[in-house]
């Protein structure tokens, strides 16, 4: 192929269409800021039972690699924790699993920690 055919289909891209998106023009600090902000607050902050913390974390982990990044590396997103009991044996080492990665992510920060039977 072609050199300024490659570079022609690179730059129409899906790819790189999403990096000239005015959101990539934000500092990572903001973003992480917005997503913090976002976050829905615990169980018994709250009226609803609808969503929790750990779900909206999830979300926005799972919307870009950007987004992601930036999440991993904000402790305070990860300060906020619902815990359920495992319903089975088998489901054992995800829950484990799930709060290492919790901890591992929230840093020194204190925990806010939920248990929902």
């Amino acid at each position: 192929m072609h050199q300024s055919t490659r570079s022609q289909n690179f730059a129409s891209s899906p790819f790189q269409q999403n990096l000239a998106s005015p959101i990539h023009r934000l500092p990572n600090e903001l973003i992480a800021r917005i997503l913090v902000t976002g976050c829905p607050l615990p169980f018994h902050r709250r009226n609803d039972i609808d969503t929790s913390p750990l779900s909206y974390q999830v979300l926005v982990t799972s919307i870009c690699m950007l987004w992601r990044q930036i999440a991993h590396h904000s402790p305070s997103l990860w300060t906020s924790v619902v815990v359920q009991p495992p319903r089975s044996m088998n489901t054992l080492d995800f829950y484990q699993n799930m709060l290492s990665a919790i901890l591992a992510r929230s840093g020194t920060l204190e925990l806010d920690i939920s248990i929902r039977i």
